[in-house]
Order: structure tokens, then sequence, then C-alpha cells
């Protein structure tokens, strides 16, 4: 396995995001809130962001299929965006968690009861910002 300085080797000023939430099942609903809120922080940050997947039909086919086609306007306002996006050595939460504690300045709770991503959070690297929905039952 090499080791996560491999990963990204480019110097620009980014914005990473480990899409562990971000699956084929996950709602195309789900799928347009996640992207608008790592793209709002992504500009507000002045930062290119660049989006981790898990498997290499994620995102990409859900974007390229469902989002350009059903969303042609929402679709239009990234046109200029640079996204890139990389896979991780494996799926494991371990991997993922690696990967954000090296990586990762800001961190996106999606899924705010998720054990995981919590987890994520907590274990980020120093200094990183956390961002959660407050869901009130």
């Amino acid at each position: 396995m090499p080791p996560l300085e491999n990963l990204v080797t480019d110097d620009r000023n980014t914005l990473q995001f480990p899409m562990a939430t971000f699956t084929n099942s996950a709602s195309l609903g789900e799928m347009l809130f996640e992207l608008s809120a790592l793209f709002g922080i992504s500009r507000k940050l002045g930062r290119v962001p660049i989006l981790n997947q898990l498997k290499d039909e994620g995102i990409d086919v859900r974007w390229n299929l469902e989002i350009r086609r059903d969303f042609p306007l929402f679709a239009e306002q990234f046109e200029g965006i640079d996204v890139e996006t990389i896979l991780t050595l494996g799926s494991s939460s371990v991997d993922d968690f690696a990967f954000s504690r090296k990586f990762c300045d800001v961190v996106l709770l999606s899924a705010p009861t998720s054990a995981s991503g919590w987890w994520m959070a907590y274990l980020a690297k120093d200094g990183a910002e956390v961002f959660y929905r407050y869901v009130i039952f």
C-alpha cells in the first residue's frame, strides 16, 4: 500500500472531501444537497474542491447521467469549477479516517447521526472545521 502522501501530489489550495456517504444508493436529492454544500464551502474558502470517492462509479456516473440530465440549470452553475475525484486505497473506515486525518481541513457531516462520520470529524486534523446539519426530531 503506497503512503498517503502519494495520493495527492499537487500543491494547489484544495479542499478535499472523503465521500464516505456518497454511494450509488443515495437519493438524488441527498446528492444535490451534498454537492451544493461542498461547492459552497469550497467557494467560500477560495479552494479547489477535490472529491474522494470509494467506488469508481459513484459521483461521476450520478453527476453525468442524472444531475446534468434532470437539473441542467443547476449543473450549469458548476461548469467552471475544477473538480477531481480520487479513489481511496480501500473501502474500510480505517482508510477513510487516515485520509481525513492527513488531508482534510474541513469535514462535512451529511448524515448527522452517523457514528463513522462523527469519528471522522473527531479524529480529523488539529484545527479542522466541522460542518453538520442540526436535526430536531
